[in-house]
């Protein structure tokens, strides 16, 4: 059976913990840290849970950005994201729209918008490198989560149904439907053949999605599908591993990966500021559009001090499924093809997973979801573990303030103070009447704490 669902609770200062927006994925990485895995076995761990879990927005054929923080403070970006293939254009796409609330966004979906999938070539990486326990041992919580399956949460029959006009395409419509309605809150969703397929990747090990047999298996499906993947892609793509820069804030370190997030920029801007906090924070970011991805985030620190993040992103996805898992549709995400498509080459992304270290050389990681609100989220975030000097918890529930021009989405709890600082600096104040999925999803381990995001149905599991 998998590890028992653990409800969140409050964050502890240091200790052996894990963040996650599914008590599912969070228990697998408990499990896994109890069992004296690494804060990369567990940060793994949760990665490959979450597909069986969390699959709106997450699969084996997505990708992702990790970052990892040694014992002794060395700390290391893997990026698993995704590839263009080597013939970009052509294949078979269709349109969609969906509505994000009252925003109605069109997107590209189908064979023609899946990109060569690093998720599971960097959670490879990951464990390789500073995992402990057996491979297998890794992918197991995943195995069992897909085999029994999972009761949607109110959070995720909202999604579902946001995402209908895609999750209901193909397999979807099995996994995602009971005859002709969409499933609801307290119902069982198994997905068909996903549990073989890990059984096949603990076994064989994460390459045979990339040069083995699973990969001849997707090669082929690719090409029915009107998809532009081959298995030279396929062989191709490999995780990447570099020092990310860092920049500074009130005298820490704030090291994240550039890419398309501009988070280090804004964290720059913000420690050169002054005047009144609400104000300082909206100027640092740039003006960024609204659009959303489907995106997981998850953290974990281990006994010895070690922590990892990881941000995982499925786009919306094509409405095809192998195996269990559906195809990425990054190749149709507008806002992440910056300078076209340009074949065999790694795709940006606004995903930033970071670690903020202390004077003392105490570390925290911190990834978030949320597409454009990603850097804002993580900004006001560290804006509190930092300047504010709170623990996770108190970091997280700050009211979070998103620029879109010269408009400011902020959450009801922002003091009347700081929108009045904002409207003195020239800003039109768009307050909302919740905390809201829109403002991103952010899961926080280490120094600070340990806490999942309530806005994303977030878990914090800690014990010293």
């Amino acid at each position: 059976m998998p590890p028992p669902l653990a409800r969140p609770t409050t964050s502890l200062s240091g200790g052996v913990g894990v963040a996650a927006h599914s008590p599912a994925t969070a228990a697998a990485g408990m499990a896994l840290l109890d069992a004296g895995g690494t804060a990369a076995d567990a940060a793994v761990g949760m990665t490959l849970a979450a597909c069986a879990v969390e699959p709106f927005v997450v699969s084996l054929l997505s990708g992702l950005h990790g970052i990892h923080v040694d014992v002794d403070g060395t700390t290391r970006a893997v990026d698993g994201f995704v590839d263009v293939p080597a013939v970009p254009t052509g294949g078979r796409r269709a349109e969609t729209t969906i509505d994000f609330g009252g925003a109605r966004m069109p997107y590209s979906i189908g064979g023609a918008t899946f990109g060569t999938p690093g998720l599971v070539a960097g959670c490879w990486h990951l464990h390789r490198r500073f995992g402990r326990l057996p491979w297998a041992e890794v992918v197991a919580p995943a195995i069992e989560w897909a085999g029994t399956g999972f009761v949607l949460s109110d959070r995720d029959e909202s999604l579902l149904h946001m995402l209908e006009p895609v999750m209901t395409l193909g397999v979807g419509r099995e996994v995602f439907c009971i005859d002709d309605r969409m499933r609801v809150e307290g119902e069982l969703v198994r997905i068909p053949d996903l549990a073989d397929a890990l059984r096949q990747i603990a076994e064989e090990g994460g390459p045979t999605l990339y040069e083995g047999a699973m990969s001849r298996e997707l090669a082929t499906f690719a090409e029915e599908v009107g998809a532009l993947v081959t298995a030279e892609d396929l062989g191709a793509c490999t995780a990447v591993e570099h020092t990310p820069p860092t920049v500074r804030l009130g005298g820490w370190q704030v090291r994240s990966r550039r890419g398309l997030s501009p988070l280090t920029d804004w964290v720059a801007r913000l420690d050169a500021s002054d005047g009144p906090h609400a104000a300082r924070l909206a100027l640092a970011q740039s003006p960024t559009p609204p659009k959303a991805l489907g995106t997981t985030s998850l953290a974990a620190t281990d006994a010895d001090g070690r922590a990892c993040a990881v941000t995982a992103s499925l786009g919306l996805g094509t409405g095809d499924w192998f195996r269990g898992s559906q195809l990425n549709s990054m190749l149709g995400e507008v806002d992440l093809l910056v300078g076209g498509l340009r074949p065999r080459t790694r795709m940006g992304s606004m995903m930033a997973p970071t670690a903020v270290v202390s004077p003392t050389g105490q570390a925290t990681v911190l990834g978030a979801a949320g597409g454009s609100r990603i850097p804002s989220a993580l900004l006001r975030t560290i804006d509190g573990i930092v300047l504010g000097e709170l623990d996770a918890t108190a970091a997280v529930d700050l009211p979070r303030i998103h620029r879109v021009g010269e408009l400011v989405h902020v959450e009801p709890h922002l003091e009347d103070r700081d929108e009045a600082a904002l409207v003195a600096a020239g800003f039109t104040v768009q307050r909302w009447t919740s905390r809201h999925h829109f403002f991103g999803g952010v899961s926080v381990a280490g120094a600070a704490g340990t806490e999942g995001d309530p806005r994303r149905g977030g878990v914090g599991l800690a014990h010293r």
